[in-house]
C-alpha cells in the first residue's frame, strides 16, 4: 500500500475539513493541521517540525486545547501522554495519523 505521509499538502477547509466535507486524513495534510492548531493556541507565526512543545511555552492547559481542536478538526482522541512521550509537532502529528489509521482499521473490521 502507499505509505502515507502526515505532513502531505491537501485541500483542506478552514475547518480542517476536506474539500469533500469529511474529516481530513493522513493523506490530506494531518501535519499542517496539527501544526495549524499549535500556531493558534500557542500564537506563534511559524513552528518548526522539531521544536518541542513545552520550549514553546506549552503546559497542560495548552495541550488541552491543542487536543480538544484536534478532535473537532481531525476527529481523533489524541491521549494527554501523547504530548508528553513525543513533544514535538512531528511525533504529535506521527501519532495523529497513526490513531488515524487505527480507527480506519477498526471500522472495516466492524463492516
Amino acid at each position: 500500500p502507499p505509505r502515507l505521509r502526515p505532513d502531505a499538502p491537501g485541500p483542506l477547509t478552514a475547518t480542517g475539513e476536506t474539500a469533500e466535507g469529511g474529516p481530513a486524513t493522513a493523506g490530506d495534510g494531518v501535519g499542517a493541521v496539527v501544526r495549524e492548531i499549535w500556531q493558534e493556541v500557542l500564537r506563534l507565526d511559524d513552528i518548526g517540525p522539531d521544536e518541542d512543545l513545552f520550549d514553546l511555552g506549552g503546559h497542560s492547559l495548552t495541550i488541552t486545547s491543542i487536543a480538544a481542536r484536534i478532535r473537532k478538526r481531525l476527529g481523533v482522541e489524541v491521549p494527554l501522554d501523547v504530548f508528553f512521550d513525543t513533544p514535538t509537532l512531528a511525533g504529535v502529528s506521527d501519532a495523529v495519523s497513526g490513531l488515524q489509521q487505527t480507527a480506519s482499521s477498526e471500522e472495516e473490521r466492524d463492516e
